[in-house]
């Protein structure tokens, strides 16, 4: 299965490399450099906004890349392994595909193994219901990840642009040992959108979206038929219900979300200004075995954006802001099960609802902001340096209300990463970039109504991850150079980095990886 997915991979890199030679750009190559810059300065790709692609074209270009990754040390949570080994794959390109239509294109390929994991068989743990499950033996996991985007976009007509965007996401995590469990993911999108300038400086943007998310355990396997598991099925902090019927556990949950995103971008003589406001609603259903439901999930988020890009002949200033707020709660549903005899004598069972309360609420607020500052020959696309801090403020409170526990933790992250192109000679250049990231926990904070295995294995554990002060430590490097396919000029890339992250009582984490990629026209 390994081979296929590899084979395909390599059929979307050769597919990046063909539709280059049908390019009618002017410029020769594309070079890191000019990727880089000319997707920092177009302010509407952070947003849902695809129509943006028509007012802000960006320049035809193409990336394929592939690569292997690890990761491993004791500072992870407790439901995460303590060593991931694993490829990506990515490959996307924009193009101007007619006189005014613009289309970008993105395929994302994971695949790794998770080892050493316990307590969580789901592949969503946030923005989602706290019925979550999974078993207290530790065992590898295999996942793959599959992400296909396209955005579709006209070009000016009248003072309009009018663009939609398709999202198609599958996931894949398998349990590799007793109780062997499977669990799928489906995540469906459409998002259309739409600018209007107002004048030469003024725009607006407008965009709505749908998205479907669908996760299932279908069912629960054993090799060892004479060993008895315990299963634990979640319902927020310290709370659970264990089981030993394997054969009986089966749970999906089906989530709608409905949203959408007001921008305002004002163009000014040496630089761009764009804020967006987002708002969404998630409703999300449990169900288990014979359509049997625990409970549901309903949320509300906010998003906040800005971008500012600023630039003159030989230096770009780059400016974000990202802001979000989730609330969200719990609904537990008291059930009975009942015989409904049909008119045919049929007698089939069904699941009624007696009552149901709120018994989970939690928060969620992350504030982020980065600047980076970019020094060499800007107007020509191309640059020698680069230096940048950042900020992010993250807090997280959970709160189970029959009978009450709490759990509050607040982190401030800071960071400063620098960059510089050490050789830069007959197209062959190497860079070395570095960052250095810090966080502090402002507050760790947890009230149990009991304690029980689930608190002992998972919960202290995590309270003891969020108290840890961090240090992370980073280097990436870079070497591009020409390549040539018959009468197609190419720039081929290879990457690698290797970081670690050192904390003051809680071990320490390394992660290293390395890729091949080209950049075509």
């Amino acid at each position: 299965m390994y081979n296929k997915y590899i084979y395909l991979c390599f059929m979307l890199f050769v597919s990046v490399i063909g539709r280059s030679q049908t390019s009618t750009d002017t410029v020769s190559v594309v070079t890191p450099e000019m990727q880089r810059l000319e997707l920092v300065k177009q302010l509407w790709l952070p947003t849902r906004n695809a129509s943006g692609l028509g007012f802000d074209p960006v320049a035809d270009h193409g990336d394929a890349w592939f690569g292997v990754f690890h990761s491993s040390g004791d500072y992870h949570r407790a439901q995460e392994g303590s060593r991931v080994n694993g490829l990506s794959f990515l490959a996307e390109r924009y193009s101007k595909i007619a006189r005014n239509l613009y289309v970008w294109g993105s395929f994302k390929f994971t695949m790794d193994r998770e080892s050493e994991r316990a307590w969580s068989d789901v592949i969503l743990k946030e923005y989602t219901s706290p019925y979550q499950y999974g078993g207290s033996v530790k065992g590898s996991y295999d996942r793959q990840l599959f992400d296909l985007k396209v955005k579709l976009a006209t070009g000016s007509i009248g003072r309009f642009t009018f663009g939609a965007e398709v999202d198609y996401s599958v996931g894949d995590l398998s349990r590799l040992r007793d109780p062997r469990s499977r669990v799928l993911l489906a995540d469906y999108a459409i998002i259309p959108s739409l600018t209007y300038k107002i004048s030469e400086k003024h725009a607006l943007g407008l965009d709505f979206y749908y998205r479907f998310r669908k996760q299932r355990l279908d069912n629960i396997i054993t090799v060892q038929r004479e060993k008895q598991f315990e299963y634990y099925l979640l319902e927020g902090l310290e709370n659970y219900w264990m089981t030993t019927e394997l054969g009986k556990v089966a749970r999906r949950t089906v989530a709608d979300i409905f949203g959408g995103d007001l921008q305002y971008k004002l163009t000014g003589e040496y630089g761009s200004w764009l804020v967006s406001l987002g708002y969404e609603r998630l409703v999300e259903e449990v169900v288990d075995d014979e359509r049997k439901e625990p409970g549901d999930y309903n949320a509300q988020k906010v998003t906040f954006y800005s971008g500012y890009k600023s630039e003159r002949i030989n230096v770009l200033h780059a400016w974000n802001m990202q802001a979000s707020y989730t609330g969200g709660q719990a609904e537990e549903f008291v059930q009975e099960q009942v015989n409904i005899t049909h008119g045919n004598g049929m007698v089939s069972n069904k699941w009624v609802t007696l009552y149901n309360f709120v018994t989970y609420k939690d928060d969620v607020l992350n504030v982020q902001t980065d600047y980076t500052f970019y020094k060499g020959d800007v107007s020509r696309k191309d640059y020698n340096w680069l230096m940048g801090v950042s900020g992010k403020y993250e807090y997280l409170k959970n709160r189970y209300l029959l009978p009450e526990s709490t759990r509050e933790v607040s982190t401030l992250r800071i960071g400063v990463k620098g960059a510089g192109r050490i050789v830069n000679k007959d197209a062959h250049k190497f860079w070395i970039e570095a960052a250095l990231n810090g966080a502090l926990p402002l507050e760790t904070k947890m009230n149990l109504s009991e304690e029980n295995v689930f608190t002992e294995n998972v919960l202290n554990p995590d309270l003891r991850f969020f108290k840890a002060k961090t240090l992370e430590a980073k280097v990436d490097f870079q070497y591009s150079f020409p390549m040539r396919l018959k009468k197609t000029a190419l720039t081929g890339y290879i990457k690698a980095y290797a970081g670690n992250v050192f904390t003051d009582k809680f071990g320490s984490r390394f992660s290293g990886g390395i890729s091949v990629g080209i950049l075509t026209l």
